[in-house]
């Protein structure tokens, strides 16, 4: 691979079995790796894989990755392939998070590909701390660094996990999470305080409510957009894409912010965590454009606490 590519996330790509209340159930191609992968890939970025899939894994999904030029020289295999189950109520709350396996214990920096190691940017996609801090541990020369947190595991963001932000470049986590790495009440506080840490961005993301960033000391805020919704799955997963890939295109933090809110409403609208295939870039241009329009025109102006 003569040039470097622009985003590598490490992490699972998973078989899904996914119920919604009222929508039945479906075995659908998933992992949080994979979902930040297809949507930076639908937005430009060039990029990479480090995961583990197993003999079970549908090669029609492995050839779709593939197709969507995502590289998948980091993929090795295994016997069984990731595999989660998730519930949904009518309004799309989680009420079940089942994890029957996950692929994040077989990865370790090992494991990069010779050709990754010049990636721009290297993304820890969501999984347990004590597999994301392996890679924290020993970051990536010449790489930036984002990570995604988990709220399943929010028992374990402790202050030995707090040193290690000062690795990270990007933190996407929620206003509970920045509390608990941060010890403040105030989530206002809390996010300057995980500042000071290491990341230079800080995202927060609620949801149907939205999102928020702080970045060179303001805060913006991207309320959530206006969409048919189907399946939550993999949201948080295509705003991180969405957001990196403008990121690491335009170097504009801002608007990193409404490309991510942009991605996450289309996958909102279909099940599974993959960002869709069918659409295509000016779509998600014209998309970002009506956001800012609407959120202009119908957004009464607030503050971050009015979100989170």
């Amino acid at each position: 691979m003569a040039d470097a590519l622009d985003l590598v996330a490490v992490g699972n790509v998973s078989i899904d079995t996914i119920k919604i209340e009222g929508y039945g159930q479906r075995t659908v191609s998933g992992g949080s790796a994979a979902g930040v992968l297809t949507a930076a890939a639908s937005y430009g970025a060039s990029t990479g894989v480090v995961s583990r899939i197993g003999k079970d894994y549908k090669q029609s999904w492995i050839k779709e990755l593939d197709e969507r030029n995502i590289d998948l020289t980091g993929v090795s295999t295994q016997k069984t392939s990731c595999r989660f189950e998730l519930s949904y109520d009518k309004k799309g709350t989680l009420t079940k998070f089942h994890e029957i396996f996950t692929v994040d214990d077989a990865l370790a920096k090992k494991h990069f590909p010779p050709q990754y190691k010049t990636a721009r940017h290297i993304h820890l996609s969501a999984s347990h701390p004590k597999h994301q801090i392996k890679f924290l541990q020993f970051p990536n020369p010449g790489s930036t660094i984002s990570l995604t947190l988990w709220p399943t595991y929010e028992s374990e963001y402790d202050q030995e996990f707090a040193k290690l932000l000062k690795n990270v470049h990007i933190l996407f986590c929620n206003n509970h999470e920045v509390k608990l790495l941060s010890n403040k009440e105030n989530v206002y506080d809390g996010v300057k305080e995980i500042h000071k840490l290491g990341p230079k961005i800080v995202v927060l993301t609620k949801g149907s409510k939205g999102s928020a960033m702080y970045h060179d000391n303001h805060f913006h805020l991207y309320p959530s957009l206006r969409t048919s919704k189907v399946d939550a799955t993999g949201c948080g997963d295509a705003f991180a894409g969405g957001f990196l890939a403008e990121y690491l295109k335009s170097g504009d933090a801002e608007k990193a912010g409404w490309a991510g809110a942009a991605m996450a409403s289309f996958t909102l609208a279909k099940m599974g965590s993959w960002f869709p295939r069918e659409i295509t870039q000016r779509q998600i241009e014209e998309r970002i454009e009506s956001a800012k329009k609407y959120s202009t025109k119908n957004v009464k102006k607030g503050t971050l606490l009015d979100f989170f």
